[in-house]
């Protein structure tokens, strides 16, 4: 299969790197498309969309990806899968990945988000979109991110799915001790919020970390209690994808490589 990786942290970020790497091992043909800079919360922006208007793209400051294509542009990452998608970097990709993001994008605020909306772009281009995200910049959560990334990846190549945008979050702990797997509806609030305050002449950005508890069911509440969690996005135009198939194959994975029994007869919500 072929796949586009990008993020919206940066083409030096970690997480990028190691999700590239991962996908690699299992024999995908990968290719790296990602901002030269932070472009956070760019969401599905294309920045400046003028007539002719030009994006530098520097492939010196993509170099030393050990034989793996990678391109720096400076654009947001929406960017960089409407051009890949439109063969501005060899075959359109078969598969979007975007990640992993050190920090879980959850709840309401995700819309802002430039990992998510690099999945939703690929969405709506009819390929598939996954944004991963682990709680922090550490080895830990970037290896348990990258392994729960490419199991989606090989049950996607083993059936066809209409094209859909998913977003994952998965918790910084070894793969071992991950609590399980489940499906998640968006809450009403994230894990972190975003606040904009005004002082004096200009507004100020905070990240406010919310308290537990958090709405049943919900993306934070599964990672509050060790789970990692697949929350599938709905276009405007689409209804959300049904996943329950793919959820379940994750979770008999997880037993597996746990050594545990696999959940027999659900591929709903894994308490």
């Amino acid at each position: 299969m072929r796949i586009l990786v990008t993020n919206d942290d940066g083409i030096g970020r970690g997480g990028l790197r190691v999700l590239a790497r991962r996908l690699r091992r299992d024999g995908h043909d990968v290719v790296v498309v990602a901002p030269a800079r932070e472009r956070s919360g760019s969401s599905a922006s294309l920045g400046v969309v003028a007539h002719q208007a030009t994006i530098t793209v520097d492939d010196e400051q993509a170099a030393g990806w050990e034989g793996i294509r990678a391109h720096a542009i400076d654009g947001p990452p929406a960017v960089a899968v409407r051009a890949a998608c439109g063969g501005a970097f060899g075959p359109a990709p078969d598969l979007v990945m975007s990640g992993i993001n050190p920090g879980h994008n959850t709840g309401r605020v995700i819309i802002h988000s430039g990992t998510v909306g690099a999945a939703l772009t690929a969405a709506a281009m009819g390929i598939a979109g996954v944004a991963v995200s682990t709680a922090s910049d550490s080895a830990t959560g970037y290896d348990t991110a990258a392994e729960i990334a490419a199991w989606i990846a090989a049950d996607l190549t083993a059936r066809s799915r209409p094209a859909f945008a998913l977003n994952v979050n998965v918790p910084s702990v070894p793969l071992e001790r991950l609590a399980g797997i489940g499906d998640a509806a968006l809450g009403p609030a994230g894990i972190v919020e975003i606040g904009l305050r005004r002082v004096t002449d200009h507004l100020q950005v905070t990240r406010i970390a919310t308290a537990p508890p958090f709405t049943p069911g919900t993306d934070a509440d599964l990672l509050h209690r060790g789970l990692a969690c697949l929350t599938p996005l709905a276009l405007p135009w689409a209804g959300p994808p049904d996943l329950d198939d793919l959820v379940g194959s994750l979770q008999h994975r997880l037993a597996t490589a746990q050594g545990l029994d696999a959940p027999a007869g659900s591929s709903r919500q894994q308490d």
